[in-house]
């Protein structure tokens, strides 16, 4: 008996010893806090993509639709209010620089705001269905409040990890940490659309109490992450805000990179609010099948190709894999023409190259400002590059494309009679006008972007085309290597009987 224990002790032993070795991003050289750290942030986004993946996908888009009746421009102004509110993080930017508290801005407004999903849940309990007006505003409010909350959740964050996480694995925690993420968020809304199909209204609610709830669980993670100090100048005066401001506006190397990122976020973001609202109405999903085939197709993908980008991002440079990966996303949105009630097949396709392609572009974008960012007004100048993105590139895209939607798309297909034989509706016109802008940046913007020891483009895919056919014959040269011993040893066996 005592040796049976033994030998339980000893292979539990040893299987905690394997988990314990198991690392999601690489910790060579880092002490216990900073290792510490880095997964408390992994385990937040976790959780946070729950929240992310309920409130970005059907589920909120049905919500608008069918509860709140929102038209084609009310739902391209209510995704642009939210994004609107983040210009106020330049002031924040500077609260947070001036006060040295960006832990406490993080957690105290990052709870507050996620709260807000709660009462957005509950608006049509409230307030009734007559007072549509009412109901909107309220909404629009919440929403407001969430998103100003949200900014100091991304300042606090930002100026976080630019300080705690090591050049040197950037692209490979980065790829670990939303691996890591997609996970839950694959389950959150998957979750969250079956509650919908099968609850219906009271779905909705449900779904977004849930967000609620996991965002602010978000949140509360931060509550173990040791915070460094926050840089300061050498000469220890502190900046003015608009002399913070000037600061950062003339850095023309930064400014390049908030220019090409806005002119790319613009015209990714003119077709967004729409993908959804086409599949619920012109392709007649339901709200599982769009999240099955559409957000979680996407990140299986990702999930398995994600890590695959970390090394290539660290070794290569960001510009490089940038250039490669938006180039296969500029042209993603044309396969959305061709898509009809009886070829759904043709979205994971889709799907397959958006779970592929789309997080390097993201991780690339990240790196970029946080390289061209300076450390001693960092919070700052993320402030800027999340205000000129969001106001420019988010919010002022998706009040364009609600616009041409409502007012512009629809009667040039009703006007054109070769159109309406394709069977085109006016979602059909925004994404084709998304892919051409999308073009215009990735040959126009994107080649200006600077980097220091970078490869180019070509180079990149020639090394990991090599490597990759390198791989390919030593494999198929294994297995035939495999196979010749194998028929030895079945030749030998015969011979010897």
């Amino acid at each position: 008996m005592n040796s049976m224990d033994q030998a339980r002790k000893r292979s539990l032993r040893e299987m905690a010893a394997r988990i314990k070795r198991i690392e999601l991003f690489d910790s060579t050289g880092l002490d216990d806090g900073t290792r510490c750290n880095l997964l408390l942030i992994i385990y937040a986004v976790m959780i946070g993509q729950v929240s992310f993946f309920i409130t970005s996908g059907a589920a909120w888009t049905g919500f608008l639709r069918e509860v709140l009746r929102a038209d084609d421009f009310l739902l391209g102004i209510l995704a642009a209010v939210p994004v609107a509110a983040n210009t106020v993080q330049i002031v924040i930017a500077y609260w947070m620089q001036r006060f040295q508290k960006r832990r406490f801005f993080l957690i105290f407004f990052g709870l507050l705001g996620r709260f807000f999903w709660i009462p957005i849940a509950l608006v049509p309990y409230f307030v009734p269905d007559s007072q549509h007006s009412a109901q909107m505003m309220l909404v629009s409010v919440f929403v407001v409040a969430v998103a100003i909350g949200n900014s100091f959740v991304n300042l606090g964050y930002t100026s976080l990890v630019a300080d705690i996480v090591p050049m040197r694995i950037r692209g490979r925690y980065f790829s670990a940490r939303l691996s890591a993420s997609l996970i839950t968020g694959l389950l959150g809304g998957l979750g969250a659309s079956y509650l919908v199909d099968t609850l219906g209204f009271t779905g909705y609610t449900v779904a977004l109490i849930v967000a609620g709830i996991t965002g602010m669980g978000d949140i509360l993670c931060f509550l173990g992450v040791k915070f460094p100090p926050m840089h300061q100048a050498q000469d220890k005066k502190q900046l003015g805000m608009l002399a913070s401001l000037r600061q950062v506006l003339a850095d023309k190397s930064f400014m390049r990179v908030v220019f090409c990122f806005t002119c790319w976020a613009f015209a990714v973001n003119v077709a967004v609010p729409f993908f959804n609202v086409h599949m619920l109405e012109s392709l007649r999903m339901s709200y599982t099948r769009i999240t099955t085939m559409n957000q979680i197709a996407a990140n299986v993908v990702a999930l398995l190709v994600v890590p695959l980008w970390g090394k290539p991002l660290d070794r290569f440079g960001n510009k490089a894999i940038l250039q490669l990966c938006s180039r296969v996303c500029m042209l993603i949105p044309a396969l959305w023409l061709f898509v009809t009630p009886n070829n759904l097949w043709l979205i994971l396709v889709i799907n397959f190259f958006s779970g592929a392609c789309w997080a390097p572009v993201d991780i690339s974008q990240q790196n970029f400002y946080f390289n061209a960012s300076s450390a001693e007004n960092r919070a700052m100048y993320v402030a800027v590059f999340f205000a000129v993105f969001n106001l420019c590139g988010v919010a002022l895209s998706n009040t364009v494309g609600g616009y041409l939607v409502q007012n512009v798309f629809g009667n040039v297909v009703a006007g054109v009679p070769l159109l309406q034989k394709w069977g085109w509706t006016k979602y059909h016109l925004v994404f084709l006008l998304t892919v051409l802008l999308r073009i215009t940046v990735v040959f126009g913007l994107f080649p200006r972007l600077r980097e220091e020891g970078a490869h180019t483009h070509r180079a990149a895919l020639r090394t990991m085309g090599g490597e990759w056919y390198r791989a390919r014959v030593r494999w198929a040269l294994g297995v035939r290597a495999t196979m010749i011993r194998k028929r030895y040893r079945r030749d030998h066996d015969q011979e010897d009987v």
